[in-house]
């Protein structure tokens, strides 16, 4: 007895209702990194020019070493900004590495 064959979806792709494949950006970029990352979905405030330009985000992954995060109306964002996730207690340098539309990848400036 030979069994229908149900269709194949590449990894990192979802089907939807209509059986279209989706792509899904976190999992399907190209893992170039030498560190494993911890996947997260933490708010956060990203500022830069001294306070003056401060926007919320999403943290979706993260190490001592950066984090991919998710923008929220922002569209121009210089190369060099700060992070907080505790409303200005501690705060992250970071410098931004790739960006895909609202996704950014940042490295942690020491």
């Amino acid at each position: 007895m030979q069994h229908d064959a149900l269709p194949s979806v590449p990894i990192g792709l979802e089907l939807t209702p209509n059986a279209q494949p989706q792509p899904d950006r976190w999992r399907t970029m190209v893992e170039r990194r030498s560190i494993g990352r911890t996947t997260i979905s933490k708010s956060a405030l990203l500022f830069f020019d001294a306070r003056r330009g401060i926007s919320a985000c999403l943290v979706r992954n993260i190490t001592n070493g950066g984090a991919g995060i998710q923008l929220r109306d922002v569209n121009a964002l210089p190369p060099d900004f700060e992070l907080t996730f505790d409303s200005f207690r501690t705060i992250r340098r970071c410098r931004v590495i790739w960006r895909q539309g609202d996704v950014v990848g940042v490295a942690f400036q020491n």
